[in-house]
């Protein structure tokens, strides 16, 4: 597929924000909102889908695996956030994004609204293998803090695999909380003096369509330096980003099956009836087998007879092929003294000829009986030789001389002879 279809999905509050990507460029091509997936079922047909969540939806965290529990860790990880989590472990979806050494990072969503989303994508006939939040598509580095208005709702992304969406006061709000506990953390674990200038210091970033004239919905941190970057639209930021994040949200229970075993299922019944009706004929058709090997096995016998009183000498017959193959030899004996036997009258006549030319001699000779065709290939000291060859070849057959080639003192070429009559 020559393009992929970003779908951003949320709530029935909000709207469906969409965009179609060029693979090729990664180039944005078009961009949009709606109200109902429906809308985009025929552009989904023929483009790689992936799905952006509404982070609004999704607890995004990160766990200290325990020692010992890598394998273990997709069963592991649900009860290392149960005391965080409001709702019981079995409640919710907890899919691993990625693993740096001993962290998890990991994504947490309501089974309730993940089964909602996965029955609206089907019922608008869209199939996806990919989910991802929302907010982990926006650009990101170290101590920055990177914001973007979509709708009503504005994205924060604060870490690699962290971030938060909400409104424009809460987010005012989050964030100076998100900033005090960053320089408790700071306090705790102080910079030491020579190295005050190192400590880290945080910029902001921030991304909006060039037209939208909008205020911070961050301002008064601190030490912040503040940075707008136009874009033409955040859903189409997104969704170029979004190409080189391999994270995704359908783990477990809601990884996708393949396409072939989703294509095959309706044809399961049909499958059954087909095998069944299979093995009757395989059935019948080793009855019939069974039967042609015995005929096979009484003609064999019938064979071995007629070549043992054919060719006396072979009386013992180990395969089948061994007898085929002594038979095609002595067929190959006979033909050839057939053929030497047609080829001694031209030797014949060659004989005398040759002696008259004393300068060539015969480097080979190649008969065809069934086109009654002798090439001869000589070499001599001269042009005249073979001139003088072809003189005398020519009173006996429809002789033709091929190109004449001069290596050195040396001259080669082919004469063709055909029988006159």
């Amino acid at each position: 597929m020559s393009e992929r279809l970003i779908i951003r999905i949320s709530d029935a509050s909000q709207p469906i924000f969409w965009a179609q990507v060029r693979v090729s460029d990664n180039q944005v091509t078009a961009t949009g909102e709606c109200e109902h997936l429906s809308a985009l079922t025929e552009q989904a047909q023929t483009r790689r889908v992936v799905i952006l969540v509404d982070s609004t939806w999704v607890t995004l965290r990160s766990v200290t695996l325990p020692p010992g529990s890598r394998r273990q860790r997709d069963k592991v990880v649900p009860y290392l956030l149960e005391e965080a989590l409001a709702d019981d472990v079995d409640r919710v979806h907890v899919s691993i994004l990625s693993v740096s050494g001993s962290l998890a990072h990991v994504a947490v969503v309501a089974h309730d609204k993940m089964q909602a989303w996965q029955q609206a994508l089907a019922d608008a006939d869209i199939h996806a293998r990919q989910w991802l939040p929302d907010v982990l598509c926006l650009p990101w580095q170290t101590n920055h803090l990177t914001v973007a208005p979509l709708g009503e709702q504005w994205l924060c992304r604060h870490h690699d695999s962290q971030g938060v969406v909400g409104s424009r006061d809460w987010l005012r709000f989050w964030a100076h909380a998100w900033r005090a506990q960053q320089q408790k953390a700071l306090e705790q674990d102080p910079v030491d003096a020579d190295d005050e200038d190192k400590a880290p210091s945080l910029t902001l970033h921030g991304y909006c369509p060039s037209h939208l004239d909008l205020d911070w919905p961050v301002s008064g941190l601190d030490e912040a330096e503040a940075k707008w970057h136009p874009c033409d639209t955040v859903i189409g930021l997104l969704a170029t980003q979004s190409h080189a994040l391999s994270a995704n949200l359908l783990t477990g229970p809601y990884r996708p099956q393949s396409q072939t075993k989703q294509t095959l299922k309706p044809l399961l019944p049909a499958a059954c009836l087909v095998l069944a009706i299979s093995a009757l004929l395989g059935v019948e058709q080793w009855l019939t087998i069974r039967d042609t090997q015995q005929q096979a096995k009484a003609l064999r016998a019938q064979s071995e007879s007629v070549f043992r009183q054919t060719l006396p000498q072979y009386q013992r017959i180990p395969t089948q092929s061994y007898m085929v193959r002594q038979m095609d030899a002595e067929i190959a004996r006979l033909e050839g003294q057939q053929h030497n036997a047609a080829l001694l009258p031209w030797l014949a006549k060659l004989a005398p000829m040759l002696e008259k030319t004393p300068g060539i001699h015969l480097q080979a000779l190649r008969y065809q009986a069934a086109r009654e065709v002798l090439v001869i290939r000589a070499s001599g000291s001269d042009f005249a030789q073979f001139e003088r060859l072809r003189g005398l070849l020519s009173e006996h057959y429809t002789t033709e001389l091929g190109q004449l080639n001069r290596n050195g003192d040396s001259v080669s070429g082919e004469f063709t002879l055909r029988s006159e009559s």
